[in-house]
């Protein structure tokens, strides 16, 4: 659901000064849980924006000007059961075969994991100039910057395996095997999680500019016809 309030103050005929902001809940994927089978939680945002608009020449040109904040929480992200479920289900295997912990207790551990949650935020700001050349002919320029961050990456994956990880290491010289799944699922939280948490927004540019035209016939074989 999302619910949208915004004003529009027009400072003389031709400069206009707006505001808006939204926010939003979204439904949680059904098919992704975090640890220990836990499904991930719904994402909320919010998106705060405040720009001028100008009206130039009888509103042949139009730039706008407008800076942008938005902040998403509990975004989630789907990665292979190998990485995290199958390690430390495994190594609650190994620690069962060799009786550091009883059938019900890695029974009590068994976990289902295929995804983990960040929140991210974006902030930046955003020019765009509508020139109508003629009245078939339109043109758009969009240029916008984009900085973008995420935090909390893997919260609950990442706690889970704090509060067990000394008991997981204290089993793991007596059984290589153990040792090696534990090795690869420090690895894998390190690069994946860790590593991560204060970083950018993976494949967002800082910067995006768009050109674009429209032509629209009015007149001849063609009338009615758009093209851009």
């Amino acid at each position: 659901s999302t619910r949208t309030t915004g004003v529009v103050f027009h400072v003389t005929k031709n400069v206009s000064v707006y505001a808006n902001e939204s926010n939003n809940v979204a439904l949680p994927s059904l098919n992704q849980f975090t640890l220990p089978e836990d499904p991930v939680p719904s994402p909320q945002g919010k998106t705060q924006d405040v720009g001028v608009m100008v009206n130039l020449f009888d509103n042949r040109p139009t730039p706008r000007v407008t800076y942008y904040e938005t902040a998403v929480v509990d975004t989630s992200t789907s990665h292979g059961t190998g990485n995290v479920q199958d390690r430390i289900n495994n190594i609650s295997a190994y620690m069962l075969a060799d009786g550091k912990i009883t059938q019900a207790e890695y029974d009590n551990n068994i976990v289902r994991a295929n995804a983990y949650n960040f929140d991210n935020t974006s902030q930046g700001w955003e020019g765009e100039i509508v020139a109508n050349l003629t009245p078939e002919w339109r043109l758009m320029l969009n240029a916008s910057t984009n900085k973008t961050g995420i935090t909390s990456v893997g919260t609950a994956v990442r706690n889970y395996i704090a509060e067990r990880h000394a008991v997981w290491a204290a089993a793991a010289p007596s059984n290589e095997d153990l040792a090696e799944q534990l090795q690869l699922l420090d690895d894998w939280v390190q690069v994946n999680l860790v590593d991560r948490d204060g970083g950018k927004t993976p494949l967002t540019p800082d910067w995006t500019i768009n050109l674009r035209t429209n032509y629209s016939f009015r007149s001849g074989v063609l009338k009615g016809f758009d093209a851009g």
